[in-house]
């Protein structure tokens, strides 16, 4: 029995190993090459495994996308909390980190439009992707509140202005593909106009509610 229980456990840890093999040569292509060009064949030969194998791993290209977008989201909600633990105290500074994550992984950028926007995506997929989002809003919405935030629709206002700050980054993000930074400092400012619109509504909410 005991034998049996530490050949499962190798067994799973194999498993285990290729998988994240798997998914590291995703991350890998994903933010080399445009990922609509990238297949499950060019996943398995960047992983150094054969093509059939990799389905034992992962049913289809949508369900690695999602745990490697689920890794993105992760160290995206990490970084919001160093900038509170930095004393981040303004829509602003959170509207402006945004802009920094997006600009460093381009490819979470369009794995989440790839979800919002793509009809093909298989419904489970879909739907688990849901609860990332939704994860992920929520967390959003704590954030906020710990920089004195205090309205009884939190919830609703992260999910409009995180909406926003990524919106304003899709419309304006390849304006200038010659100078990727000039391009970065433009919508740099639209976002900190678009906070300052926030924030006026917050304080006219105050007026409004005392």
């Amino acid at each position: 029995m005991g034998k049996r229980s530490t050949f499962l456990e190798l067994k799973e840890r194999e498993r285990e190993k290729r998988r994240e093999l798997i998914l590291e040569a995703a991350t890998n292509l994903f933010s080399s090459r445009n990922f609509s060009e990238i297949g499950m064949r060019d996943i398995a030969e960047e992983a150094g495994i054969s093509p059939a194998s990799i389905y034992r791993y992962f049913p289809n290209r949508d369900a690695i996308l999602l745990e490697v977008l689920g890794q993105d989201i992760n160290e995206g909600r990490l970084r919001q909390l160093k900038r509170l633990e930095q004393g981040a105290s303004s829509l602003e500074e959170f509207g402006v980190g945004i802009v920094d994550f997006f600009f460093d992984k381009e490819s979470t950028l369009h794995m989440l439009t790839h979800f919002l926007l793509n009809e093909k995506v298989d419904p489970v997929i879909l739907s688990q992707f849901k609860l990332n989002q939704k994860f992920f809003l929520e967390h959003f919405a704590g954030v906020l509140e710990n920089i004195g935030i205090s309205i009884p629709n939190i919830q609703e206002f992260a999910e409009v202005f995180f909406s926003s700050i990524f919106g304003i980054i899709i419309t304006f993000k390849n304006t200038n593909e010659q100078d990727r930074e000039k391009a970065k400092e433009e919508i740099y400012n639209i976002v900190k106009f678009t906070c300052q619109i926030f924030e006026r509504a917050l304080t006219n909410f105050k007026k409004t509610t005392r």
